[in-house]
Formats: structure tokens, sequence, C-alpha cells
């Protein structure tokens, strides 16, 4: 950045020598992301070369820039300060949110521009996320589904029949994977977990997880939000009793111990041991050969009461902040990392599914993706509403307050849909 400085100082002098035309003539557009796995950084940096290798006159300079999945407050101190990216790579349930804030260009004049359709070429829902009878904000990237991974050694050394894990059998119920986990719990001396059979709320273990699998609706439409539907405050209620048999705060002292904050994911209790079930998503795939080789794991349904085949599909999109210095070389990026050629090289390399809509029936997809692939239509996706990041934080306290004791399901839920439904309604109002 120094030397392009230095550059245009001298130009402003009339020293035009000092710069060559491949210099005068490169376009740099930063690309700010999250710290990325490493199987995912490696997939998204070959998308980047593959693309700079065909526009020989733009470089793609990505920045990992820490944030939560809904907490922007970086991007928008950025953009309103003239400052921001030309690309951020955002969780797709807070685009509309997003948008309504102004952060976002719309991106609907440059497709039209381009006279293309890009609505049919990704996935409904994922378009959906992105979305709304005004215009478009970002470009889908990958999607993902959640299943039940289980330890197989575990399971056989303690006896227990793997036939109720075959997903030719369906799904489990929450209460049979719970009656079976306990048979793996394991204390020290002193009474603390030195092993735990299964968290419900570990890893994809979330509120929406569960909601999903009792049969909740979290939202009615684009402006309006149903937390109290009874599936979600069933769900939430099976993970506050689930709480309150394992004893939350012993489980929460187990965590922090095998599984600190920020520690690296090589130390998940998963593929240590010291877990045997977790709700996780297809992310794990290339994380079982390269951090733990020797585990016997496989997977089965997300279980459900009534044993219907359930999972929720979210992921990541390429958006555009407002005042992109480089508007038009940012779009062709995007366009072209979340399309047909970016999402074939992501898919292969880091084992997330495509949002690209032709993509989902190539033969690109090993044994084991396969299967999640075919958990896409049975899927829910997340939300897509114009305070979707609000909505997730407040279904976290909700759950939160619910694993610890402090508040009923059906109490937390309707908090929840108090603190959000206001803000709603003026976002739909504007």
């Amino acid at each position: 950045m120094k030397g392009h400085l230095i550059g245009a100082f001298l130009l402003g002098l009339g020293l035009t020598s000092v710069l060559s035309p491949a210099q005068a003539q490169t376009t740099t557009v930063t690309f700010w992301g999250q710290a990325l796995p490493p199987t995912d950084r490696a997939a998204l940096d070959e998308i980047i070369q593959a693309y700079e290798a065909k526009h020989t006159d733009v470089k793609i300079n990505y920045v990992p820039v820490s944030a939560s999945e809904t907490d922007e407050s970086k991007l928008m101190t950025a953009v309103r300060g003239g400052v921001g990216p030309d690309v951020y790579f955002l969780n797709r349930f807070a685009t509309l949110e997003r948008a309504s804030q102004g952060l976002l260009e719309n991106l609907k004049p440059l497709m039209d521009a381009e006279g293309v359709d890009l609505s049919t070429s990704y996935s409904s829902f994922a378009w959906g996320d992105v979305s709304d009878d005004k215009g478009f904000y970002a470009l889908p990237f990958d999607t993902d589904a959640r299943v039940l991974f289980y330890n197989r050694g575990l399971l056989k050394e303690a006896g227990i029949d793997l036939a109720p894990f075959d997903p030719a059998n369906g799904p489990m119920t929450p209460d049979q994977v719970n009656e079976i986990a306990a048979q793996l719990n394991v204390k020290d001396a002193n009474g603390q977990y030195d092993r735990i059979g299964f968290i419900p709320w570990f890893e994809q273990g979330w509120h929406y997880t569960w909601g999903v699998a009792f049969g909740g609706k979290f939202q009615d439409s684009k402006c309006k939000v149903t937390p109290a539907d009874p599936g979600a405050v069933a769900g939430l209620d099976y993970m506050g009793r689930s709480a309150k048999a394992l004893d939350y705060q012993a489980v929460q002292q187990f965590l922090n111990s095998y599984y600190p904050p920020n520690s690296p994911a090589q130390s998940n209790p998963f593929l240590t041991g010291k877990v045997g079930m977790m709700i996780s998503g297809d992310w794990m795939l290339p994380q079982f050969p390269q951090y733990a080789p020797d585990l016997d794991w496989a997977m089965t349904y997300v279980p459900s009461p009534d044993r219907a085949i359930t999972s929720w599909s979210a992921g990541w999109s390429l958006a555009i902040p407002s005042g992109a210095k480089n508007l038009q070389a940012a779009y062709d990026f995007a366009r072209f990392a979340t399309g047909e050629d970016g999402q074939r090289i992501y898919v292969q390399k880091s084992a997330h599914l495509p949002t690209w809509a032709s993509l989902i029936d190539e033969d690109i997809y090993d044994e084991h993706h396969v299967f999640f692939k075919n958990l896409l239509p049975h899927t829910s996706p997340l939300f897509q509403l114009p305070t979707g990041a609000l909505y997730w934080d407040e279904l976290t306290r909700a759950q939160e307050a619910v694993l610890a004791g402090t508040a009923t399901a059906q109490a937390a839920m309707e908090t929840a849909s108090s603190r959000v439904q206001p803000r709603l309604d003026r976002a739909c109002a504007r």
C-alpha cells in the first residue's frame, strides 16, 4: 500500500516512469473475510488464484477480520468512515439486516447491466436469503446441513446396539439418544465429568436445530417472527430438560476444561474421544482425517420426536459494502467466486455444499458428502428477515437462560419475540 501512495505522489510530480504499465493498470480488490479453517482458506485461496489467472489486471487482497457471525461493527465503522472493503464475506442470514442499515450495495443494477437473471442460478432458499422486493444485496456462496456424528468405538466398548444409529432405520428420538448417551458418561474421583455421551447444546445443537427437529416454525413472513411457536418452544424445553439432567454448570466446567474458547479445531472433544456424539455439519468431514485419523466415527440424522428427517441450512455470501472503491471489479470477482467455477472448487476442496443450482447433482461429492447433499430436500433455511442477526442473538439469549434454569422455554421465547418484533416492524415500514 505504501508503494502505491509513493507512486501516486511521484505521478503528481510528473515522474511517470516509476510505475511499470502492469503496476499502473492493476486494480486491487480488498476482500474482508473470516479467519477460516485451513481447508476452507485453502479452497478460497484457490478460487482467488483461478480468478487472478483469468484477470491479470486484478489483485484480490484477502484480509481476515475478526468478527462474530452477527457482529459487523467493524464493517459498519469502516463503511460509514468511507474506508470499507470492496467485498465482504457475510453470513447470509444477516444480509437483509445489513442492507436495511445501508451497509450494502444493491447489486441489481449491476446484474441488469450484465444482462443476466441470477435468481434462477442459485438455490431458491439461498436467493431468498439475500433478496427482497427492492433488489438483492449479496451473492450466495456455500451452504451446509447438520447431522448427528457418533463415536462407534465408544458405543461398541459400552456394548450399545448400533442398529438405531443406522440411517436406514430413520432418526432416533431425542430422549432415546439421551438414554444411550448416559451410558457413556464418565466422572473422575472428584465427581467431575471426564467424558460425556451427548451434550444437546454443543457445537450445532442450537435453539434452531432443536426447534426445527420438534416441528417448530420461527417466522411467518419477512415481517413476522414466531419464536413462541409450540414446536420452537418444545425444542428449547428439551434443551432445558437435558441441561438439568446433566447438571448444566458441571457440563460447562467440562467444556471449559477440554475445549475452552478459541481452542484449535483439533481440540474438539468429539475428535479427542471426550464426547461420544455431537450435532455438527459437513465442514467436519476434512477434520476427521486431518485431526483424528484413528477415530471410528459415523453419522446419522438429527434426532426428532416424531422421527422425521430434519436439518437446516445456512451459509455465507459475498456482498459489496456501500461506497466500495472498485465496484465493478468487486462484482466481477464475486460473480466468479460464487458462480459455477468458484463453487465447484469450494465444494470439492472444503466439503461445503453449493448454492449454485446446477452443481447440486454434479458428480463432485465423496461418499460422506453425498449423505449431506441428500439432506438438502429435508432442510429448513435460516431466517430471511431484515432483523436476522438480531433474531439469532435474541434466540441465543433465550437458550442461555433456559439452559441455566433462569427462565422457562415459553417465557424466554416470548421475551425474544418482544425484543425482535418491534424492530422488525420498523424495518418493514421503511
